[in-house]
């Protein structure tokens, strides 16, 4: 039983795809990351390529963090030159400084989360596979965990510490190399967003390439 009642939250659509707008070139990517984002399967460091380890959906994840943060250089930063200035500024200012953000299925590279960690919020990531050490190190923390396992919430809470304010996921395919581990489905990812989310605290789902976005609100008696 979830703690909370956890209901679509009604977030601002167009101010979302005006965000987006801003950080992203013509080719839907962005750019400005180029520093930490290189690596096997990302040789240009660009963000959202599109390819099974830096998916398309991922600029939309970094639009709805920035979306939910609060920081007053926001609103006149995306009104700043081209797309890569704007994410410059973006990481200058740290805009996401004092956010508390866990990306569910953050896969090999974990783009969406050192992209996050980059403009100064505490991310931790989860996985059921392992990240290099070289990418862990650019992250508050990685978990290695079955989604659907009935211990998964507790793992992820133990290790993190959750009282998140943004838990995120896009996983849209299973991993060949995770095994025997299932592809969770919605309410597994549910209730881990349910267990770790500090009160008030948001979970973007764009499962299946279905964009949802939850909010708890009163507790169940």
């Amino acid at each position: 039983m979830f703690r909370t009642v956890l209901r679509p939250y009604p977030f601002d659509l167009p101010n979302l795809q005006r965000i987006e707008s801003c950080i992203c070139r013509n080719d839907g990517t962005v750019v400005g990351f180029q520093d930490i984002l290189q690596g096997p399967h990302n040789n240009t460091g660009a963000f959202g390529t599109g390819d099974v380890f830096n998916s398309r959906t991922a600029p939309e994840q970094l639009a709805f963090a920035l979306l939910t943060c609060e920081h007053p250089a926001l609103p006149a930063t995306l009104n700043t030159g081209s797309s890569e200035q704007v994410v410059g500024l973006l990481r200058a200012s740290q805009v996401l400084e004092g956010m508390r953000i866990l990306d569910l299925g953050c896969g090999i590279e974990a783009n969406f989360g050192r992209a996050a960690r980059a403009l100064g919020a505490t991310v931790f990531t989860a996985d059921v596979l392992p990240l290099d050490s070289a990418l862990a190190k650019q992250l508050n923390g990685h978990v290695v965990v079955d989604f659907t396992h009935p211990q998964a919430a507790a793992k992820i809470a133990e290790q993190t510490g959750g009282n998140f304010d943004l838990v995120t996921e896009n996983m849209n395919a299973p991993v060949p190399e995770s095994g025997h581990a299932r592809f969770p489905k919605l309410p597994d990812l549910l209730y881990i967003a349910d267990a770790v989310l500090a009160d008030g605290g948001i979970f973007f789902a764009g499962l299946r390439g279905a964009a949802q976005h939850y909010t708890p609100t009163a507790p169940q008696d």
